[in-house]
């Protein structure tokens, strides 16, 4: 059986899932968005609750992120932070 795995980005300062994206549609070279790694949902879930890891919820342009150091409750543009 295959475990899933979820897609981790960086924008250079902080790490975050892109939740409505599929995994390669969150790459964006011009704004620094490239993959980190890929891990589990409980590697995922343990990243989140030490603070190492942001949901980040919505579609929109991916320049609102762009070396943004991610905070939870943050709107960027289209996207919150969870």
């Amino acid at each position: 059986m295959k475990t899933a795995t979820y897609t981790i980005y960086t924008n250079g300062t902080s790490l975050f899932t892109l939740e409505n994206y599929a995994p390669s549609a969150g790459v964006c070279d011009a704004n620094g968005i490239t993959i980190h790694s890929e891990v589990s949902q409980l590697k995922k879930m343990a990243m989140h609750s030490q603070g190492a890891l942001h949901y980040v919820y919505g579609i929109g342009d991916s320049i609102a992120l762009k070396g943004a150091a991610l905070k939870r409750g943050a709107v960027l543009g289209a996207f919150t932070v969870a």
